[in-house]
């Protein structure tokens, strides 16, 4: 799969993601019938999952009604009759139903929740099986699964039963994620007050919900996911983008995107502190959604001190005319990643008296490197060609060839999966990538490591 990027022309713009510490933001629900309303996951999930969210509720009164006998909905999967799980606050105690009726299959009693205190919640189900409630990376409550003959549903809501149904949560929500899995209780306890790498192995949907406006709850994983957030038949005002929970590690105050003298996109930002910080990774994506993103530059070390740092990059690669979105991605030494952005840029051409940027033919930089399971061959030419990209192992044996035919000037960009010619998955090692344009060759580096 080859995309296009055509030569960079870019207008001044200058965005700035106003203290990232601010930027770490939560929704707000009213307790009338706010939610978010995420996209069929079913291909996704089916008796063995585990659910995570970090509440702030504004109130631990029991209330009246429905409220009073289910409690105020966290998060749900949910059909008319059945729920695989729907996860609660009732009062100052956390109830759990799963692959029931209305039946409450485990609850807390005595964990005494306050309000407008941020609370870490995650629920571990085997359907038919242990049912593990976790607070704040503790076990609160086990049991019983049920085994009501229905699965993962297609509706998944955050905040409410489902949209309309007035089971709704008062207060605020945060970092929302799904997994296909049954967490450890290490790994909840390790992870439950960290922002996690998207691309963890069984994470199936991620809301940071870190936007600061709009309707759409972006998933930061690359199922894409994405939810719409809402209110159901009361016509109010839909939940609110709020500041949120500063539990979570966040070391950056600030990522700018700016048009320098010669045309090309500055981006630059401030840390305050880092620790155990291996270094930064800059995406770019042409729409807000991190999942078509692609990774532009190489590792970015970091410095590992308690004094600011001001970073910089440029991206001297992209001209087509259009907006533009970046990711900065902080990789920890423990091989935890966090995402910051996306921040927007607008390109609309040449200026007048704006020089273009000249093109020449080469091969760049093979990202990720070392990669898995695929990595992105990227290259530029500076006229038509016919171009043939092929690939070597350490014993110079070719395993993989792309004959792209004639390839128009600009940039591009190869995605290569880490099969071989019959579609087989290669092993581990140190890969050779040769790019033929016309007359002339180059040669990359890439090492595959599973």
């Amino acid at each position: 799969m080859k995309h296009k990027v055509m030569p960079l022309t870019l207008l001044f713009f200058l965005l700035l993601v106003s203290g990232l510490l601010a930027q770490n933001n939560a929704l707000t629900f009213d307790g009338d019938d706010d939610c978010v309303a995420i996209g069929n996951m079913t291909s996704e999930i089916s008796s063995t999952f585990t659910v995570e969210a970090w509440i702030k509720p504004a109130s631990v009164t029991v209330g009246t009604g429905l409220i009073q006998t289910y409690g105020r909905t966290i998060l749900a999967s949910s059909s008319s009759t059945y729920k695989p799980i729907w996860v609660t606050q009732r009062g100052s105690e956390i109830w759990v139903y799963s692959f029931d009726n209305n039946d409450s299959r485990i609850q807390t009693s005595g964990l005494g929740l306050t309000a407008n205190t941020w609370y870490h919640i995650a629920v571990s189900v085997v359907k038919n099986g242990e049912l593990r409630l976790h607070v704040n990376g503790a076990l609160e409550s086990s049991g019983t699964a049920g085994n009501s003959n229905t699965s993962w549903n297609s509706v998944f809501t955050i905040g409410d039963l489902r949209p309309g149904r007035e089971i709704a949560f008062y207060g605020l929500i945060d970092e929302v994620r799904v997994w296909n899995d049954v967490r450890t209780a290490t790994e909840i306890g390790d992870n439950y007050d960290k922002v996690v790498s998207p691309s963890s192995a069984g994470l199936v949907g991620y809301w940071k919900l870190d936007e600061s406006s709009g309707s759409i709850a972006y998933d930061s994983t690359t199922n894409g996911y994405n939810g719409t957030v809402q209110n159901g038949t009361i016509t109010n005002e839909n939940p609110v983008w709020t500041a949120g929970n500063d539990t979570l590690p966040v070391e950056l105050s600030s990522f700018t995107a700016a048009l320098s003298a010669h045309n090309n996109v500055v981006l630059t930002w401030v840390t305050q502190s880092e620790t155990s910080v291996m270094g930064f990774y800059i995406y770019r994506g042409t729409d807000p959604n991190l999942a078509n993103a692609h990774q532009i530059s190489s590792l970015i070390d970091a410095t590992n001190t308690s004094e600011q740092q001001v970073y910089v990059y440029t991206d001297d690669e992209i001209n087509q005319i259009g907006t533009y979105y970046y990711w900065l991605v902080v990789s920890d030494i423990d091989s935890s990643e966090e995402f910051y952005g996306p921040i927007q840029v607008l390109y609309e051409g040449n200026q007048p008296g704006s020089p273009g940027v000249p093109l020449f033919t080469e091969l760049k930089q093979v990202y990720p490197n070392p990669f898995n399971p695929s990595a992105n061959i990227s290259y530029v030419l500076a006229e038509a060609s016919d171009v043939s990209i092929s690939v070597y192992n350490n014993r110079g044996q070719q395993v993989r060839s792309f004959d792209l035919a004639n390839v128009s000037a600009g940039s591009w960009n190869l995605t290569w999966d880490g099969k071989d010619q019959n579609g087989s998955g290669l092993s581990s090692g140190v890969y050779y990538i040769r790019m033929q344009a016309g007359q002339d060759s180059f040669f990359k580096k890439a090492v595959l490591m599973k």
